[in-house]
């Protein structure tokens, strides 16, 4: 599987990540709904981190 390939897959599953943790409370899967809690916290910054690394991959020059 190509470097592109898995840094596109990468990319949407940090992207589905991202939004689930900033939506969990509107998705009633959050703890509180009046809070934003410490588990979204991490799970935004993991899917960001996902994104951001998919992008790269992704959009790296080959034979670098």
């Amino acid at each position: 599987m190509s470097t592109k390939i898995i840094g596109y897959a990468l990319m949407i599953i940090g992207i589905i990540g991202l939004l689930v943790s900033l939506f969990a409370n509107s998705l009633g899967i959050g703890t509180d709904p009046a809070h934003f809690g410490w588990l979204q916290w991490v799970g935004v910054a993991l899917g960001a981190v996902l994104t951001a690394g998919g992008a790269w991959l992704a959009l790296r020059k080959a034979g670098q």
